[in-house]
């Protein structure tokens, strides 16, 4: 039986192909090589050689320097790294599900390889994403606010790309420099005022109305409430308050545990639901499943809208629990942070509104003689 050496090849390779990203490309073996941009001499240059290590048998994905690999990388094929990433890192997912931030950076990045997926990643400047910037800009329905949320998302993917060596830091370093849209005319959410809460909660099916309660006392998220389980709760017989560790948290895939402390009032609203069987949920449906944050908003609204108040979200009910308790004389903003679980204070910043009382009243505690109160009054 003749013997064929392994390293022998056939005299004709398979013809160039072009990837959907805009690259060209060949495949030898079963193993896809990437050449840089469809229709290019560099290109044509790097099938010549591919081919020609190929039909000598030796590997076709030979070692070269970096810079060379990476530069015939387009924006798409980053993009497709980045999003294999997320996947095996489970970067934006909690409780083995993408989080919403995990969708808003696919659309964002779904858009850019539409504008620029074809460019090479080394040719992707500040002018590239300004321009798209721009036409993102020019959609109607989309605000200054979206369009700065989307190009952060682009930022935070170069910064990725760069570390990583799929991109240029000089590159990366113009694009951070990218000015965000001037936002105008956007009102700040407001926190529902006190009164129209408590005519809504009466309106709400006892359980919706206790989750209510209990969210507007521990001043927490809403998919923290309708999250919650008896596995997350430190529960004890003592007069000390209860620890909820909420394993749904915002910010749980970033590794920062949000922890709410529950005192008497919230106690007694969990108390009429105790359960202690571990992996159930406090509030849940006839299926012994939990509420979705959707459904639990709808039926927010629903009661507003039958007691005769101006609809809210269920996010409102936090910014009205951080807001009392920045505004309280016994509290203050940093004790506002703690309560909210924030990472920084710029963050309860944007939660809390200012009481206009407090404007009136404030001034009786300056004195032009001691910079302070005056004790005596005068």
């Amino acid at each position: 039986m003749p013997h064929f050496s392994k390293k022998r090849r056939r005299s004709a390779p398979p013809g160039m192909l072009r990837h959907a990203s805009g690259q060209a490309r060949v495949v030898l073996d079963g193993e896809t090589v990437y050449l840089g941009k469809f229709g290019t001499p560099e290109a044509h240059a790097r099938y010549a050689e591919v081919v020609q290590r190929w039909q000598a048998g030796q590997p076709v994905r030979e070692v070269r320097p970096r810079t060379v690999v990476e530069a015939s990388r387009s924006v798409a094929e980053v993009v497709l790294l980045y999003d294999k990433w997320m996947d095996e890192t489970r970067a934006y997912s909690k409780g083995g599900k993408a989080t919403t931030q995990r969708g808003l950076i696919r659309v964002a990045l779904r858009e850019l390889n539409r504008f620029a997926g074809d460019l090479a990643a080394d040719e992707f400047t500040s002018a590239t994403l300004v321009a798209h910037r721009d036409k993102l800009a020019a959609k109607p329905k989309l605000s200054a606010q979206g369009v700065n949320r989307k190009v952060g998302l682009i930022k935070q993917f170069v910064a990725w790309a760069a570390e990583r060596g799929h991109m240029p830091e000089t590159n990366a370093a113009v694009i951070r420099a990218v000015r965000s849209l001037r936002v105008t005319g956007k009102k700040r959410r407001q926190p529902v005022p006190w009164d129209d809460l408590t005519k809504a909660i009466k309106k709400l099916q006892p359980h919706f109305a206790d989750m209510v309660r209990l969210q507007f006392l521990l001043g927490c998220r809403p998919g923290e409430v309708c999250g919650m389980r008896w596995e997350d709760l430190a529960i004890n017989d003592s007069a000390e308050p209860w620890r909820y560790l909420a394993a749904e948290a915002k910010t749980v895939h970033h590794g920062v545990e949000t922890v709410y402390w529950i005192q008497d009032e919230a106690k007694e609203i969990l108390r009429r639901y105790i359960r202690l069987q571990k992996g159930e949920f406090v509030f849940r449906t006839k299926r012994r499943a939990r509420f979705d944050t959707k459904t639990y908003t709808r039926k927010i609204r629903a009661a507003a809208k039958a007691a005769g108040v101006p609809e809210f979200t269920a996010h409102q009910i936090r910014h009205l629990a951080i807001t009392l308790i920045a505004n309280h004389p016994q509290g203050g903003s940093a004790a506002a942070s703690a309560v909210g679980n924030h990472k920084s204070r710029s963050m309860t910043d944007t939660y809390v509104h200012n009481d206009p009382k407090a404007a009136k009243e404030a001034p009786r505690l300056l004195s032009l003689r001691t910079g302070v109160a005056d004790a005596a009054g005068t």
